[in-house]
């Protein structure tokens, strides 16, 4: 498969595309993740259409989305998380030789490993998921929809101060210089970033490994 990233000339236009879905799917994903309004840019709206278009599942983009937030964290970026920071982890997954089918008890290990923990978080995750039908791509794509939402619903539920606090300590002199708007989304990228650590289990990554390879 071609690895070729650049952007054609044609966007998704919302609601009018049979990627829409798609599309909405990576959106929220990526909202989810760095905060702020639900839109892309035209440049990411144009890098979107290319990998769907091109037939990238939805669960590698978001995937991707996920390992590029964690290699920001570390660095400290300043810019907002967009689809072009993904571009390099979606080009290993991409260039990596097709993964081996994870064994058939895998998803029912992992669905057991989260209702055993004692978090009423994965608690309920095992109980959503549990529910879903299905198999591989598909079901990896409703799971991480199911995650999604609930690390959105608790982090909506969390007492917002100490998570603000812990992301001001975490950027320290990362954020000097910056006026009081992109201190904010900085701020905010990094506190959702903290709360979402402390659920490993509803990862893209965890997903991934216990439905495709």
């Amino acid at each position: 498969m071609s690895a070729d990233l650049s952007p054609p000339a044609e966007p998704i236009e919302d609601g009018d595309s049979p990627l829409s879905d798609d599309a909405a799917q990576v959106v929220s994903h990526l909202v989810a993740l760095r905060g702020g309004a639900p839109f892309l840019s035209s440049l990411d709206s144009r890098t979107l259409y290319l990998w769907l278009s091109g037939g990238v599942p939805v669960t590698m983009i978001l995937r991707a989305l996920e390992d590029a937030a964690e290699r920001r964290q570390k660095r400290r970026v300043k810019a907002p998380l967009s689809l072009q920071a993904a571009k390099t982890s979606l080009k290993a997954l991409r260039s990596a030789p097709p993964p081996a089918p994870p064994p058939p008890e895998a998803w029912r290990l992992y669905l057991e490993r989260l209702a055993a923990d004692g978090d009423p978080l994965y608690a309920e995750a095992a109980a959503r998921l549990g529910a879903l039908r299905g198999e591989g791509e598909a079901l990896a794509r409703q799971a991480l929809e199911v995650c999604r939402a609930l690390w959105v619903e608790a982090f909506e539920r969390a007492e917002p101060a100490p998570l603000r606090a812990q992301a001001i300590a975490e950027l320290g002199e990362h954020l000097d210089g910056l006026d009081e708007h992109e201190r904010e989304r900085v701020i905010e990228e990094v506190a959702r970033a903290a709360h979402r650590r402390a659920w490993p289990m509803l990862s893209a990554g965890r997903i991934w490994d216990s439905l495709i390879g």
